[in-house]
């Protein structure tokens, strides 16, 4: 009997586990399935509704949307032809997104810098953000500035074949003809010729960057003055006559402040997590093109032309000790210093007629200490 007793009990515990386990099985199906319709319904929703629905759901209810000024600026604030914008500033607003609870919408392309017509509509609401604005304390009265978003330079350029200027050198610099865009940087120019003791002629009559770069290459004046917040093709910097950082700007009432709040909370984060950026944009849009031919001075074509004359070897060293950049294995010197003079030489001699190779030798060093 009591042997029975256990089978019986033994055999209705197994019915109850059997059906608890159909019924959770059932319970797991229905579950799948609601998964199921959730996931296709979503995905209609998106394919519906289009990207604009995808980014509010990836930012999260809880970000705000503000107007940003992206007026057209090359390098800056550019669009190509199928509407897509990109430049310094529109990465800047995208990591302020990334790091904050922004969003921007993006307005005023169509509009030429004029700070007049550009403070007015921030003023009148239009905008609620301007960026790439310089300090000035009259404007500064009226704006709220952000923490620096980057640093931009007045530069005298010069064409990159160009060998009658020697940076450092003023006396090359004197009757120098300069263009400027209007009276723009006239001053910040004078004060510098004056304190290295140059007299350059300035012609202003200029209104664009493209129409003084285009001079530049036309040889109609010797150099320009400009920001070097623009992309350069062919030019070479021959001064740094000032440098100043550039911000954000926003209106003084309270939602500006709170707006300006958030930003720079983003631009602090931004420091921390996204290493060297204000660089790393400048160089990516604003960093010089040249041509890939070298360019030679008359001092430097002799110098090779009476190497060759004189059946002269050029001989090379370096620290053996400095690995990679150089280090002595069996006796040879190696490393990346000697490969980049090996190719160096072989571009020298590429460049000049009637040259195969320039002949030249490592000497790897005896005391490595």
């Amino acid at each position: 009997m009591h042997n029975t007793f256990q089978h019986k009990k033994s055999h209705y515990g197994r019915g109850a586990g059997h059906m608890s386990a159909v019924r959770g099985s059932f319970k797991a199906r229905i579950v799948m399935c609601v998964a199921i319709l959730l996931i296709l319904a979503t995905s209609l929703f998106f394919a519906f509704m289009g990207p604009e629905a995808a980014v509010a759901e990836e930012t999260g209810s809880n970000n705000r949307t503000y107007k940003a000024c992206v007026f057209n600026f090359a390098g800056y604030h550019m669009k190509d032809e199928q509407g897509v914008l990109s430049g310094y500033g529109i990465e800047f607003l995208n990591l302020v997104s990334k790091h904050s609870r922004l969003n921007f919408q993006y307005m005023g392309y169509e509009l030429d810098w004029k700070w007049d017509d550009i403070s007015r509509r921030l003023e009148d609401k239009e905008f609620d953000v301007v960026t790439s604005v310089s300090w000035d304390e009259k404007r500064a009265e009226k704006f709220a500035y952000s923490l620096p978003i980057g640093r931009k330079n007045t530069v005298i350029s010069i064409r990159e074949d160009e060998t009658r200027f020697v940076g450092g050198d003023y006396s090359t610099y004197d009757e120098m003809t300069i263009g400027l865009l209007g009276n723009n940087k006239k001053t910040e120019l004078e004060e510098f010729a004056k304190r290295k003791g140059f007299t350059p002629v300035l012609k202003n009559d200029y209104t664009e960057d493209a129409e003084l770069a285009a001079a530049l290459k036309a040889g109609e004046i010797d150099a320009i003055v400009t920001s070097d917040l623009r992309k350069a093709e062919n030019e070479k910097t021959l001064e740094v006559i000032g440098s100043d950082d550039f911000y954000a700007i926003v209106r003084k009432d309270a939602e500006g402040l709170e707006l300006l709040k958030e930003i720079n909370y983003a631009i602090g984060q931004m420091d921390i997590n996204e290493g060297d950026w204000k660089n790393e944009l400048y160089y990516k849009y604003y960093g010089p093109s040249y041509s890939t031919e070298l360019e030679f001075t008359s001092r430097e074509i002799e110098f090779v032309s009476n190497l060759l004359a004189q059946n002269k070897t050029i001989t090379v060293t370096a620290l053996g000790n400095n690995a990679p950049y150089s280090y002595t294995e069996n006796g040879m010197l190696k490393g990346i210093m000697p490969d980049y003079f090996e190719e160096l030489m072989r571009l020298v001699a590429n460049e000049v007629d009637g040259v195969d190779e320039l002949p030249y030798t490592f000497v790897a060093p005896q005391n490595e200490s």
